[in-house]
């Protein structure tokens, strides 16, 4: 990375890669899937919205509607909420990776 720029997920000494490098288990965990779940038919889908918005739906709203709660997860191996960036940064990756692949 140039001086000064933001470690990329491929650098080393990316925040993702480190969480899942020191917690192995937690890691596992928040990479888990949850199963399709009733939250996703009754609530509104994030990305669908016929009405215009100005707000930005996040990657946390997806894994928010679709079951993945990084909280829990991260309380239950002992991790406190400053670990929620690098656990969704660590999801992002699988989740993302096919849209780099145009």
């Amino acid at each position: 990375a140039a001086p000064g720029a933001p470690p990329s997920h491929a650098d080393p000494a990316c925040h993702s890669r480190e969480f899942a490098r020191r917690h192995t288990r937690a890691a596992a965990a928040a990479l888990a899937v949850p199963p399709p779940s009733s939250a996703c038919s009754t609530q509104v889908h994030p990305f669908e919205n016929d009405q215009p918005t100005t707000e930005t739906t996040t990657l946390e709203d997806y894994l928010q509607w679709r079951g993945w709660d990084m909280k829990a997860t991260l309380e239950e191996y002992e991790l406190g909420s400053s670990y929620m960036e690098s656990a969704v940064g660590l999801v992002s990756h699988p989740l993302t990776f096919p849209l780099t692949l145009g």
